[in-house]
C-alpha cells in the first residue's frame, strides 16, 4: 500500500519537486512493514551569469531522507553544478562548445552498512568538449547533410565498481553527460567518442534516410565500468541506426550494436511501421547475442482512432526464446 503527498512549484529561473511517501508491506510483520521517504525532492535553478562568460550555469539537487525496516535511517543528498558554453562556430564551420561539470554527493545512514563510517562526501568533476561540422549538398530532388561529430571527455576521479549494471549504450545516449546512468558518480577516466550522421532530405523538408554510427575510444581499459555498455574496453562496439521512410504510411528501421572488430552482432533490432488513415501499428524484433547474452522479443503496438475524440490501444510482447507472452495491454482513451 502506498500513500503519498506531492507538492511541486514552478518559478522563472527554477523549480522545486517534492513527495511524502509512507509505504505498507502487507506480507512483513508489523513493526518492519512500513517505510517512510519524507522528503524525496528535486530542486533545479538556472543561475544568471554575466553575459562574458558565454555560457549558462545550471545548479540542481536533488535526494531523499529514509526510515525502514524499524531503526533504519537512509539519506542522501546530490548537488550538480553544470557550465555549458555557448556555441562557437570557426570560419571553417566547425561547431564547438564546452561542459564543465561538479557533482557532490553526500550520504548519511544510521544502523545501515552500504554507507562507511555512518557519513560519506565525495566529489566528481569532468569537463566535456563537443565538436561538429555539419555539411550540406543540395540536389535536384533531394537535400544530403553530413556531420562528423566528436566528444572529449576527461574526469581525474576514479569510479566505484558498477561493471554489473544494466547499461546499454546507444547513439541517442552516447553523447550525454550522465551515459552510466547513475546519480552518485561520473564515468572516471577519459574517452573520446566519435560518430557521424547522414541525413537525406526531400524538398518539403521530410526525412527519407537517417543514418548514426558512433564508437568510443579510452586510453585504457575501466574494469569498474559497465560490461554491458562496453565503456570499460579500450574500444567499444560498434553502434547506430539506420531509419528509412518508404512514404508518408511505412517507416523501416534498423538498430545494431557489433563487436568492435565486426566479427559478430550483440544487439540488432528491426522495427516497421504502417500507418492507414486511422490504423497505425508497429512491429519491433529485437535480439541480443554473444557478448549481451541470448535474448529475442518481438512487440506489436495498433492504435485505432475511433473518432476525433476516442481511440483504441493495443500491445503486446512476446518472448521468443522461452515462447511466452510478456503482457498484453488493451486500453481505450476518450
Amino acid at each position: 500500500l502506498i500513500s503519498n503527498l506531492d507538492l511541486n512549484w514552478n518559478f522563472e529561473d527554477s523549480k522545486l519537486n517534492t513527495s511524502f511517501k509512507v509505504f505498507e508491506d502487507l506480507s512483513r510483520d508489523y513493526n518492519d512493514r512500513y517505510q517512510y521517504v519524507f522528503p524525496d525532492f528535486s530542486f533545479s535553478k538556472n543561475i544568471g551569469i554575466p553575459k562574458k562568460y558565454n555560457g549558462q550555469f545550471i545548479f540542481d539537487s536533488y535526494g531523499y531522507n529514509k526510515y525502514y525496516d524499524t531503526n533504519i535511517n537512509e539519506a542522501v543528498i546530490t548537488n550538480d553544478f553544470l557550465f555549458t558554453s555557448n556555441q562557437f562556430v570557426n570560419s571553417k564551420g566547425l561547431v564547438s562548445n564546452y561542459n564543465v561539470f561538479l557533482k557532490n554527493p553526500s550520504s548519511y545512514s544510521k544502523n545501515l552498512n552500504n554507507f562507511e563510517n555512518n557519513t560519506n562526501y565525495d566529489l566528481y568533476g569532468t569537463i566535456m568538449l563537443d565538436a561538429s561540422l555539419p555539411m550540406q549538398k543540395k540536389m535536384q530532388n533531394y537535400n544530403h547533410f553530413l556531420k562528423p561529430v566528436a566528444s572529449l571527455r576527461f574526469s581525474p576521479n576514479g569510479n566505484s565498481d558498477i561493471s554489473s549494471k544494466d547499461v546499454l549504450i546507444n547513439y541517442d545516449n552516447v553523447f550525454s553527460l550522465d551515459r552510466i546512468g547513475t546519480s552518485n558518480q561520473v564515468e572516471g577516466g577519459d574517452s573520446l567518442t566519435l560518430g557521424i550522421e547522414f541525413k537525406r532530405l526531400n524538398l518539403y523538408g521530410s526525412n527519407i534516410i537517417d543514418l548514426k554510427v558512433a564508437n568510443v575510444l579510452k586510453s585504457k581499459e575501466n574494469i569498474k565500468l559497465p560490461k554491458k555498455s562496453k565503456l570499460d574496453k579500450t574500444r567499444s562496439d560498434i553502434f547506430g541506426s539506420i531509419k528509412y521512410n518508404l512514404s508518408d504510411n511505412l517507416n523501416l528501421g534498423y538498430d545494431f550494436s557489433y563487436d568492435r572488430d565486426l566479427n559478430h552482432s550483440n544487439l540488432e533490432g528491426l522495427y516497421i511501421d504502417i500507418n492507414m488513415n486511422k490504423i497505425f501499428t508497429d512491429f519491433y524484433y529485437y535480439t541480443t547475442d554473444n557478448d549481451l547474452g541470448d535474448g529475442e522479443t518481438i512487440s506489436n503496438t495498433t492504435v485505432i482512432d475511433l473518432n476525433s475524440e476516442s481511440s483504441l490501444k493495443f500491445n503486446t510482447t512476446k518472448d521468443l526464446i522461452n515462447d511466452f507472452t510478456e503482457f498484453y495491454n488493451l486500453v481505450y482513451s476518450y
